[in-house]
């Protein structure tokens, strides 16, 4: 009765795979047959969800699961097998991810206003760099003999230092915007880069030495830049923070990059800071959960949150010193590890 309901169709109606065919979603179709093809290929075990798109055009998400009971020269293949309805489950789950997507982008804003006088500062550099680069040329064309050469390269400098202000405020701007995941390829080690560009001065101001180990071979994931971004930020952030009160060691931030045997990109964060309590160490990606007096304790469960998202996983271990936090992301294409 259940799947007549769910088809929409009488119990009078002879059950048959047109009937199913005729209720899927066009775009599912192929995934329907699939699963009708792998019943007959006899395989022990099917599992497959698929949409309907009814009369009225209603769409219902649907899962189909069967188990193959027992096979008999007399009557062939026997399968037991259950259509559910999880257009609610589906729907939840949609909700769930929209309402993460926009904490993320208010935690990206909250980022960004504790960086705000890191980018100040990465968007005054390149605008100096401008001023001083067009007083130089003027002074070559101001010469009784102008030097157009110099005055060239002054000007060729005034266009590079442009090009790096532009990038820096688009790049401040796509953090800042509110708008759909993208999933492109994203170089691994460029993805460290502009991170560790973005907090290199809190680095210095916090007298911290921030080192790169990057894999030698390019290495890409397939994501969005700026929500990977995000978290890499956000862990770099709390190890800086982390280490404020460390004075008996040297304060070091340390990223590096890998592809592992199984061809994962590999992102490690270590710090030297005072490493993880056992009490600590299983709760720290969840929700509201906090080690700072001040923080909301939603940094580490959206970054969570995003690297799942991303068909990715993140966890922490204790370093030797400090903590070591763990990002691994499928990669799309890979250098030689």
């Amino acid at each position: 009765r259940e799947c007549y309901r769910i088809l929409g169709i009488t119990p009078e109606t002879e059950p048959s795979l047109d009937i199913v065919i005729a209720r899927s979603h066009p775009e599912d179709i192929e995934l329907v047959r699939a699963l009708d093809q792998s019943i007959r290929n006899g395989e022990p075990l099917i599992d497959g969800t698929h949409r309907l798109l009814m009369p009225s055009g209603e769409v219902k998400h649907v899962r189909f699961v069967a188990r193959r009971s027992t096979t008999s020269p007399e009557f062939g293949q026997k399968y037991v097998g259950a259509l559910m309805d999880i257009t609610g489950v589906v729907a939840a789950e949609e909700a769930l991810q929209r309402s993460m997507s926009e904490l993320a982008h208010v935690m990206r804003l909250s980022t960004l206003g504790g960086l705000a006088t890191t980018i100040a500062h990465e968007v005054t550099q390149p605008l100096a760099a401008i001023v001083t680069w067009a007083d130089t040329a003027l002074s070559w064309l101001d010469r009784p003999q102008p030097d157009i050469q110099e005055a060239k390269a002054s000007i060729e400098q005034i266009i590079i230092d442009a090009e790096r202000s532009t990038e820096i405020v688009k790049q401040i701007r796509a953090m800042a915007q509110k708008r759909e995941p993208q999933r492109i390829a994203v170089p691994m080690n460029a993805l460290v880069n502009d991170a560790a560009r973005l907090v290199a001065r809190e680095c210095r101001m916090a007298m911290v030495d921030l080192e790169l180990e990057l894999h030698p071979n390019e290495a890409s994931i397939k994501g969005d830049p700026v929500q990977l971004q995000q978290v890499l930020v956000n862990l770099l952030m709390n190890a800086i923070q982390a280490m404020a009160e460390i004075r008996e060691r040297r304060r070091f931030l340390k990223v590096r990059t890998r592809v592992d045997l199984h061809a994962a990109a590999r992102i490690e964060v270590i710090d030297s800071g005072p490493g993880l309590r056992e009490e600590d160490a299983h709760k720290l990606f969840g929700a509201f959960y906090t080690t700072k007096e001040t923080g909301l304790g939603m940094g580490l469960s959206i970054c969570r949150s995003i690297v799942e998202a991303h068909g990715g996983r993140i966890w922490a271990s204790q370093g030797n010193p400090g903590a070591v936090f763990h990002l691994e992301l499928r990669l799309i294409s890979e250098g030689a590890s």
